[in-house]
């Protein structure tokens, strides 16, 4: 899906993901060389080097959808933050996870390390972008200022 959005709105890009699972689950479906998949812990510096090689200064959109929780999400924002050029989106996904009716994680989730993120790391700002519809990642959508 992501790549075809590429395709369609930036006239072509490629999508890595990284799973901590040996065999990721889409990775048998979809055969795609602007698809590459790559096991690791994203919260692991080797991994964010390896992806930083991998990007190597092109312009780079992250969406982090992995374990929500304070501490994974924090770590993704850390480390590939860098990789975010100014105009461009650092998105974390399923915000949602912190609503009260719908949280599993207490008041340590996704949203408390998106805002103390913010705090520590002025280059970023919320955009709202939910007036496009529903979304499952309000207040997770990061833009690069500078």
């Amino acid at each position: 899906w992501f790549a075809d959005r590429l395709d369609s709105l930036c006239g072509g890009g490629e999508v890595v993901s990284i799973d901590i699972e040996s065999a990721h689950p889409q990775a048998a479906f979809i055969d795609d060389p602007r698809v590459t998949f790559r096991q690791g812990d994203l919260t692991e510096k080797k991994v964010a080097d390896w992806v930083r090689e991998w990007v190597g200064g092109r312009r780079a959109m992250v969406i982090e959808d992995s374990r929500h929780d304070y501490t994974t999400t924090l770590a993704a924002l850390r480390l590939y933050s860098p990789l975010v050029q100014k105009g461009q989106l650092f998105v974390v996904e399923d915000t949602i996870v912190d609503d009260k009716e719908m949280s599993i994680f207490g008041d340590h989730g996704v949203v408390p390390a998106i805002d103390d993120f913010l705090k520590e790391e002025p280059r970023f700002v919320r955009q709202n972008l939910d007036l496009y519809g529903i979304t499952m990642h309000s207040g997770g959508w990061l833009e690069a200022i500078e």
